[in-house]
């Protein structure tokens, strides 16, 4: 291997230009690549990321340090223990220049969450407890408005439950199982310590389940909740359906209006169950609230609500006009005070109002977004999404084709991590990865009740 001349400590570039073998267009442009590199190599090497890209550097200035010009913009990449070349016109250094999807931007970046240690699977101690319901709280129970904050029980901190009522027992341990997957980094610790305590809550479902009541409706939305994450585990249909049931013979024994709680379940039980049946296209049991749909982003479960309408009358071709005028004309950049997770259905529906590239990149963008919480119906739409994606990439040029390549590698990058979680999430992006080298000719067509993913018919299992 030839060794790099050096004068005086110092890289001495034009003894190493001489010294090198190249062809024709090598000597034309091997002045400004060396160039470049030399100067890359002087500003030191970037600590290695374990099994991610480094971030890499682009040289375009006009001259060197060496005062040589570059004339050629170079691009580097820090990967496997070595800096690899990528040229000026590589769909990769088009992709690397802007900010990764899946990583926070500084506007974005907070502390790093500290996870209380995990002692026992059997045991959750004070410090944990405490974690986990204000990890629930700040996450799912945002978004799906189950559980009141201040529940007494709620509080319990002795790191024993058993002096608690069953039906009590049963919400709590689901609270620390939901609270487990909703954490924004993968930990198999807590996803042990979610399947114990989701075990140790099925201890009491008889009891827990076995009065009409709205602690009872609670308990039933809590364990549908769960299998989003574990579909595996549970049956969310014969679940939804109990919480369906219950949620409509509750409402008919008030003589008066239902309380608010009731409603606010009602409206939770409607959208669970309409998210996961527009994924499967199946028929809902409960029926749509009388109330007119509002889209007010000031109300997020309302907003949300009324959202799941939209997409059921989608699938059904009957979407009231006035509905469709009101989701068009929101601006996207108003959604930003919501959750993740309310802002990926307002895109979900926008893509099924409009299939195009445009709002299937806007989606897949929206799912890497901190605070997003992934449950298994993910995929789905990052399959839907990325197909599309590749369909305009495919028939597109320019800074548009630029931007989405990105969105497709985001959608990779997501559909690795969440195959942590779900293993059918590889599959998805092995069939997305074949149908992009393919020049986008292959099933374009979000076909994901194929029993692709084998979690899916899981949820219809019995």
């Amino acid at each position: 291997m030839l060794a790099a001349p050096r004068s005086n400590g110092i890289l001495d570039l034009e003894t190493l230009l001489s010294a090198l073998p190249a062809c024709k267009r090598c000597r034309s442009n091997r002045r400004s690549y060396i160039a470049s590199l030399v100067d890359h190599l002087k500003r030191g090497r970037p600590s290695p990321r374990s099994n991610v890209e480094s971030a890499g550097t682009s040289v375009k200035s006009s001259e060197s340090d060496s005062g040589v010009p570059c004339e050629v913009s170079h691009n580097f990449a820090y990967t496997k223990g070595a800096y690899r070349f990528l040229g000026d016109g590589s769909p990769l250094s088009t992709v690397r220049e802007q900010p990764r999807a899946h990583e926070p931007t500084n506007g974005d970046s907070s502390p790093a969450l500290v996870i209380p240690e995990i002692k026992s699977e059997y045991y959750v101690d004070t410090e944990l407890h405490q974690f986990l319901v204000q990890t629930f709280f700040k996450t799912i129970n945002q978004v799906y408005s189950i559980l009141e904050p201040d529940a007494s029980f709620l509080s319990h901190e002795s790191g024993s439950d058993e002096d608690l009522p069953p039906t009590q027992q049963f919400v709590l341990q689901l609270v620390y199982a939901i609270g487990c997957h909703c954490v924004p980094e993968f930990n198999p610790k807590l996803i042990s310590l979610a399947h114990a305590c989701h075990h140790r809550a099925l201890q009491h479902i008889e009891t827990a389940t076995a009065e009409p009541t709205i602690v009872t409706l609670q308990a039933i939305t809590l364990l549908a909740v769960y299998s989003l994450f574990e579909p595996e585990q549970g049956n969310f249909s014969q679940q939804i359906g109990f919480a369906v049931r219950l949620a409509i013979d509750l409402a008919g024994s008030e003589t008066f209006d239902a309380p608010p709680l009731l409603t606010t379940l009602q409206t939770v039980i409607y959208c669970l169950e309409n998210l996961v049946c527009s994924v499967l296209v199946r028929p809902t049991s409960l029926q749509e609230p009388a109330r007119p749909a509002t889209f007010d982003i000031n109300d997020p479960l309302e907003f949300l609500c009324s959202l799941c309408r939209a997409q059921k009358h989608i699938q059904n071709g009957d979407l009231e006009p006035y509905m469709r005028e009101a989701i068009l004309n929101i601006d996207g950049n108003t959604l930003d005070p919501l959750l993740p997770n309310v802002t990926a259905v307002f895109w979900q529906t926008r893509l099924m109002l409009e299939d195009c590239s445009s709002n299937a990149s806007i989606l897949i963008g929206t799912y890497c977004r901190p605070g997003f919480i992934p449950t298994f119906l993910t995929a789905h739409w990052i399959n839907r999404a990325t197909r599309k994606v590749i369909e305009g990439y495919h028939s597109s040029d320019g800074v548009e084709k630029e931007s989405l390549l990105y969105s497709y590698s985001s959608a990779i990058h997501l559909l690795g991590s969440l195959s942590t979680r779900w293993a059918g999430s590889k599959i998805i992006a092995e069939e997305l990865q074949s149908v992009m080298r393919e020049g986008g000719k292959g099933n374009l067509g979000p076909d994901f009740r194929s029993d692709t993913i084998q979690v899916v018919r899981s949820v219809d299992s019995s």
